[in-house]
């Protein structure tokens, strides 16, 4: 199971605090930040929050979330 998450570090410190199991550290790639916790059975959760896109606008750059990204590049994209 996966479940996207915003400031991954804030959901980890209150999951934290709340005694749950991790299996891992942070691991942090090209696509964004997650880290796996195990549910009451032992199963595996992975908590993921995606990596933050930049796109070039009137010679500025501005910063957009993956969703934003995912729109900007539909109404960019060439057939």
């Amino acid at each position: 199971m996966l479940l996207e998450v915003q400031d991954l570090p804030a959901r980890i410190a209150d999951l934290k605090e709340a005694g749950l199991r991790f299996r891992n550290e942070v691991e942090v790639g090209p696509g964004g930040k997650q880290i796996q916790i195990e549910d009451s059975d032992g199963n595996p959760i992975e908590l993921f929050e995606p990596a933050r896109r930049w796109k070039m606008d009137d010679e500025r750059v501005t910063r957009i979330s993956r969703p934003a990204a995912v729109k900007y590049a539909a109404r960019h994209h060439e057939d």
